[in-house]
């Protein structure tokens, strides 16, 4: 990092017209304690949908954006308003890894990046060149180094945390319309540059909402998933849903959206389920709802006697569901090591009993987990079409 630092300084004198390349104020923005109108360019798709996102409504009568001290979090997204209209220099390029020369060319906008990334040195470049004072990580995850705050916090530390020139980290992204996407929508308003971080991708929605936390310019509207999704028969109901326009919808956000790692497709082996455990699949389904439901289910065609125990069933001692049974013998055949989402996911010559890319080759049950092997394929064909960058 000092070699990076001393170049920075070295050339300071020599790129002076490269380095005053600095963010207009794109807004004009009047504001009182009960009400606060912003007047934005027409062509500026990006600060409408932060508007939006933040809570802002449109009035067609003076065509501007405004929100009223209604709204829950109005003092907040007033000092955000401003926090975003601090000018600041654009940052030189100065580095030779592509994770960090991506984010740095896409300076006072914003980027995706699926997999895991240090960023350590892109941070480094922009404090050391103004191009952001402060960075700040939103993460369930310690991050060393770094000032963090969790999901859950993020209520109670939103008002502290919002500054001019903010460099913010998304770790992960919370549901679309929860409250929490919410508040950081109104962190990404404030921010100069953010960042979502998806460590693991379930579907197109999950790319989808992240765009529209760095970039929301970029991001298709919801009319595009509502025309775009088929919903297929399985021939059982547990449908799965695909979706129509990929290439379309890739080459929308792409300019935003890169992977850190090469994909890789796993083996896929499907397995009758015994009568048993189909039961405390189909009871799991049926009884619980959310993460719990899930959970239940999957363990029930992995453990049946945990999974019984949950739900107040007896299991035998001895019962081995049919995926335990088939792992055994595969894993003899090919060498490999056997586990699940139960326990920690080995990086080397992996069977999973449960469905995940995340492995060499894993086992679903035929008709109850259909739908998600096939959408487990689905994410790594989708993510196959984003460039890699490492």
């Amino acid at each position: 990092m000092h070699d990076l630092r001393n170049l920075i300084s070295a050339s300071a004198g020599l790129t002076s017209k490269a380095k005053l390349n600095i963010m207009q104020a794109m807004m004009s923005i009047m504001s009182g304690s009960h009400k606060t109108t912003v007047s934005i360019k027409p062509s500026d798709i990006s600060a409408r949908e932060r508007l939006k996102l933040a809570g802002f409504s449109w009035d067609r009568s003076t065509k501007t954006w405004y929100i009223t001290k209604k709204c829950e979090n109005y003092s907040i997204v007033q000092k955000a308003l401003y926090a975003s209209q601090q000018l600041l220099e654009m940052p030189n390029i100065y580095t030779s890894s592509s994770i960090s020369k991506f984010l740095l060319s896409r300076w006072n906008s914003g980027a995706v990046l699926i997999g895991s990334a240090g960023l350590a040195e892109v941070c480094e470049s922009a404090l050391i060149q103004n191009s952001c004072r402060r960075v700040v990580v939103i993460s369930n995850q310690p991050w060393d180094g770094f000032e963090t705050v969790s999901f859950r916090k993020l209520k109670d530390k939103l008002e502290e945390l919002i500054s001019p020139g903010l460099f913010v980290i998304f770790d992960g992204i919370p549901s679309r319309n929860s409250k929490t996407f919410e508040l950081c929508a109104i962190l990404s308003l404030a921010a100069v540059f953010r960042v979502v971080i998806l460590s693991e991708v379930r579907n197109i929605e999950d790319i989808q909402n992240a765009v529209l936390l760095t970039d929301p310019g970029l991001s298709p509207s919801y009319e595009f998933f509502k025309n775009h999704i088929v919903i297929q028969n399985t021939g059982n109901k547990y449908s799965s849903k695909t979706y129509k326009a990929i290439k379309e919808f890739v080459s929308k956000v792409s300019p935003a959206v890169r992977r850190t790692f090469p994909v890789k497709y796993p083996a896929a082996i499907s397995v009758e389920a015994g009568t048993l455990e189909q039961v405390l699949f189909e009871r799991a389904k049926m009884e619980f709802t959310g993460v719990k439901s899930a959970r239940l289910a999957e363990l029930a065609l992995v453990n049946a006697q945990a999974a019984g125990a949950e739900m107040g069933e007896d299991v035998p001692e001895n019962y081995v569901t049919a995926k335990v049974g088939k792992a055994k013998f595969l894993a003899e055949k090919y060498g490999l090591t056997i586990c699940s989402k139960f326990d920690k996911i080995l990086s080397h010559k992996v069977l999973s009993l449960t469905v995940t890319p995340k492995c060499d080759m894993f086992l679903y049950a035929k008709k109850l987990e259909d739908k998600k092997a096939k959408e487990t394929f689905d994410v790594l064909n989708l993510l196959s079409k984003f460039a890699e960058c490492s």
